[in-house]
């Protein structure tokens, strides 16, 4: 079974609060397309390299298996899970 990458309904929220904050306090409509379209990018770039985030762990002081990385200033929580991400 091929790797899937799935946002949960949160995380789908958070991308468009970010485009809509970036479209109309920051009057920018192109640079909120963008940068919705590199954190996009970003996470699809998982599927290939599922292992480049930083785990959270040591950050947090407990254990659990989500892992985070950047996108154009934002940070990207994911876990692995057995054939997806989430």
């Amino acid at each position: 079974m091929m790797p899937e990458v799935v946002i949960s309904a949160e995380a789908r929220r958070d991308l468009k609060s970010i485009q809509d904050y970036i479209t109309n306090e920051q009057e920018n409509p192109q640079t909120a397309l963008d940068v919705i379209e590199k954190i996009l990018d970003r996470i699809e770039n998982l599927l290939s390299f599922p292992d480049t985030g930083t785990l959270v762990s040591p950050k947090v002081n407990f254990e659990t298996n989500y892992r985070y990385t950047r996108a154009v200033g934002y940070l990207i929580f994911y876990r692995m899970k057995t054939a997806a991400f989430s």
